[in-house]
């Protein structure tokens, strides 16, 4: 069976720029860091993953983002051809990712859909799948509106119905604090039916929500120390291992006994800086599926 393709964007781009400011809760635009260092650690997550293709661009244009490729689509599930629904970003200078995308969507032969640019919807970090493709469950609140996801409703009954497949159902939720801008903070996806949640993200009747969809048993609640960390669950499910920013053993001891995988650490701290960790630099994109007649 084919594996899920990996996809990052060197950070030859990066900076952080006072326009940024308040665009997210983590920037810090005044802040020195080192490019030898940040290539370094990107270069370290490459090596992580399984089945990854990494692409590099050298520009002038603004694109000071565009390391954080979970934000560059939102990959299909169940389709007998890659399909990828391109983001609307909020802000400019994500706006200008656009023709990147594409043209790594070219070359890697993947379909692509465009997602109505009125809205705003910022691709996977807005988004998880479950229950193999059967489920999506959604975020809003700092970037995607409760309309975006109406928006989208419509386009995957639209493109699942033009394949003759099942379009998988919503589950959407409102984030409650802006420390959690992104689904990818605010939840990790370790099993088709479970999860691990930051409890300030999330109302209580969201959380009901939640376990309604999922089973009572399957969602997780980091809690004291474990909340603190704001990117512990912006972390990649690759295999046996769970790739996460470098954490306290706490909280390493935690995820470790929840998910029954073993933590590899890798330092984002540079990135971090920017808004994003480990999750936000990696595009997944799913395999065909096809049924036999």
């Amino acid at each position: 069976m084919e594996k899920i393709l990996r996809i990052t964007i060197r950070p030859t781009t990066f900076r952080i720029e006072p326009s940024q400011a308040h665009q997210n809760p983590y920037v810090a635009p005044s802040t020195e860091f080192s490019k030898t260092k940040l290539m370094k650690d990107h270069h370290a997550l490459e090596h992580a993953l399984e089945n990854v293709h990494s692409y590099t661009f050298h520009t002038k244009e603004d694109v000071p983002d565009l390391v954080f490729a979970a934000n560059a689509g939102l990959s299909l599930m169940n389709l007998p051809e890659r399909v990828l629904i391109l983001p609307s970003m909020k802000y400019p200078q994500r706006r200008r990712e656009l023709k990147y995308i594409k043209e790594i969507c070219k070359k890697e032969g993947i379909k692509t859909v465009q997602f109505p640019l009125s809205e705003v919807f910022e691709g996977q970090a807005e988004a998880k799948w479950f229950h193999h493709g059967k489920l999506l469950i959604c975020t809003y609140g700092y970037r995607a509106t409760r309309h975006t996801f109406t928006i989208l409703n419509q386009m995957l009954k639209e493109i699942y119905t033009s394949y003759g497949r099942t379009p998988p159902k919503l589950l959407v939720l409102p984030i409650e604090s802006f420390d959690y801008y992104h689904t990818d903070i605010a939840m990790l996806e370790y099993g088709q039916t479970s999860c691990i949640v930051q409890e300030d993200a999330f109302s209580k009747r969201s959380l009901e929500r939640l376990e309604e969809a999922l089973g009572k048993d399957h969602v997780h609640i980091l809690k004291d120390e474990c909340k603190k960390d704001k990117f512990c669950l912006n972390t990649i499910i690759d295999g046996d291992r769970l790739i996460t920013h470098t954490i306290s053993k706490h909280v390493a001891h935690h995820l470790e006994s929840i998910t029954k995988k073993k933590l590899y650490p890798i330092d984002t701290s540079i990135a971090q800086m920017s808004g994003g960790s480990v999750r936000c630099m990696v595009l997944d994109v799913h395999p065909p599926v096809y049924i036999s007649s």
